[in-house]
């Protein structure tokens, strides 16, 4: 009897320890699992927001010409611009609190949603200035009239999409987003019938911001649960946004930098010509948001509790949000030619070269974006804004000298060149001040990978599609087989995540 109790107990013991070795192995599966999946629900919703930028852009450039699709991207890109930096940082605070104080979501929205409001009514205000000058052209008065009324609209629906995000509702932003997309886009496409000019564009912006802003607000507060009254959040204090508000600045000024500055060297005609190819290479930059709100919360919970694994979580973030961007812009760049002739038609062919050079531009952008969240989770904000700042420097001189020197190509080069020197400026400081990071291994040699393969394809810009295609997915493997990009662990690791992303995951 003693016997058989020892051996249960043996036995009961050894089994828990291969719970335990089991737990400790699919816990990192699962954490992967949840980020692809929050990645893919809010990927859908970038998709719709540049791609309903994108089928706007296509139609003024069809009926309106080079010309008239430069005058609306500087006004789209200069209302952008203020859209993303009103809410004054609030959403990038919004995510980290709701997701580690979920009981104190009502207070957290509402305090953000004050702050929020007055701080658009600014730009609003000065939009309403504008149009009063402009009061001569209705189209131009309409439009900017259109801007001043979305400005509430659009910081209270970036307000609630950061709290649902630190809830992780993903899927509620998806179909929401989905739905109330498609209701202004059928009422786009009324008003331009209906002869409408740019302004319907416009309209119709405000329309789903404010059907957006509505249904998140709804969902926030349904089954909203009790605050915890003995552990009161100190609530959101602007000393303690202003550094999320400045990066946010100066994230959002690089990215319309190039288009702004364009004036200051070219014409209407050739803006347009530019604005054709960043605007798709603005679409890929969805995967920038994607990237950086899906691993917050994890990337967050992380470092606050010091976790053993903090480090190697953003060593892989970086590595395979590069791979993963660097094989879209592959495709994107073998294409490049096709995509233009397709979205905007001959007269806008010019655009296939800069499309090469502007698309890498993404793959640095997001691969940054992975080492600013964690300088931001690490309490390191203003790090991030001084380097941003360095960037933002760089890019305006690099742009103005070389457009000057060779044109659009040498802008677009500018471009690149200067998000090349920002991602250098944070990667040494990640791993001098942060932690433990590989460069080479995790950062260098992805982007060499890319950067070769990218090379090959703008040399060969004048060859058929069929060569580029066989050329640049060749290079790209090949230089990927001679780096061992896919070490034989991380393939294992990378199909465990996916048969437990499939539901077949091994006990």
């Amino acid at each position: 009897m003693s016997l058989e109790l020892t051996d249960f107990r043996t036995f009961s013991r050894g089994d828990a320890k291969a719970g335990r070795l089991a737990r400790m192995h699919r816990e990192p599966v699962a954490l992967a699992t949840s980020i692809v999946r929050n990645s893919v629900a809010l990927m859908a919703v970038g998709l719709l927001a540049k791609g309903m930028g994108l089928v706007i852009a296509v139609l003024i450039a069809r009926f309106l010409g080079p010309s008239a699709m430069g005058l609306f991207a500087l006004l789209f890109s200069i209302a952008l611009l203020i859209e993303y930096v009103a809410p004054l940082g609030l959403q990038d605070v919004l995510i980290r609190e709701v997701a580690a104080h979920p009981r104190e979501r009502v207070r957290l929205w509402t305090q953000a949603s004050r702050l929020a409001f007055a701080a658009s009514l600014v730009p609003a205000a000065a939009f309403l200035v504008a149009a009063w000058f402009y009061r001569g052209d209705a189209s131009m008065r309409n439009s900017l009239l259109a801007l001043a009324a979305g400005m509430p609209c659009s910081a209270m629906a970036l307000v609630a999409q950061a709290v649902l995000q630190g809830m992780e509702k993903m899927l509620y932003i998806t179909w929401t987003t989905f739905l109330t997309r498609v209701a202004s886009l059928v009422a786009l496409v009324l008003m331009l019938v209906q002869g409408m000019g740019v302004e319907a564009a416009f309209i119709s912006r405000v329309l789903f911001q404010a059907g957006t802003a509505a249904l998140f607000v709804w969902m926030i507060l349904r089954n909203a649960p009790e605050p915890d009254a003995a552990a009161a959040h100190p609530g959101l204090p602007f000393a303690r946004t202003l550094p999320f508000a400045v990066n946010r600045a100066l994230t959002e000024s690089t990215t319309r930098a190039p288009l702004l500055l364009l004036p200051i060297l070219f014409t209407f005609a050739d803006i347009g010509i530019f604005d054709a190819a960043d605007r798709i290479r603005l679409t890929l930059g969805i995967m920038v948001a994607v990237a950086t709100t899906a691993i917050m919360p994890a990337l967050s919970r992380s470092f606050a509790r010091q976790s053993e694994d903090r480090h190697a979580l953003v060593s892989y973030s970086v590595k395979y949000v590069c791979v993963i961007l660097s094989c879209a812009a592959l495709g994107i760049s073998i294409f490049a030619g096709v995509i233009v002739r397709l979205l905007y038609g001959a007269q806008f062919a010019a655009s296939a070269l800069l499309l090469q050079v502007l698309i890498w531009t993404q793959v640095l952008v997001a691969t940054d974006a992975m080492l600013k969240q964690a300088m931001i989770a690490n309490g390191r904000e203003y790090a991030v804004v001084t380097r941003a700042l360095a960037g933002l420097v760089a890019l305006a001189a690099l742009v103005l000298g070389l457009g000057h020197a060779f044109g659009l190509v040498g802008a677009a080069a500018g471009v690149l060149a200067a998000a090349v020197f920002t991602l250098a400026l944070d990667a040494r400081f990640v791993a001098r001040d942060i932690g433990p990071f590989e460069s080479m291994r995790f950062l260098w040699k992805p982007l060499a990978c890319a950067a070769l393969a990218g090379a090959v394809l703008v040399y060969l810009d004048r060859e058929s599609t069929w060569v580029r295609l066989g050329a640049g997915i060749g290079t790209y493997l090949l230089a990927s087989l001679a780096a061992g990009l896919l070490p034989r662990g991380e393939r294992a690791f990378l199909q465990d995540a996916l048969r437990h992303g499939l539901g077949r995951a091994r006990p």
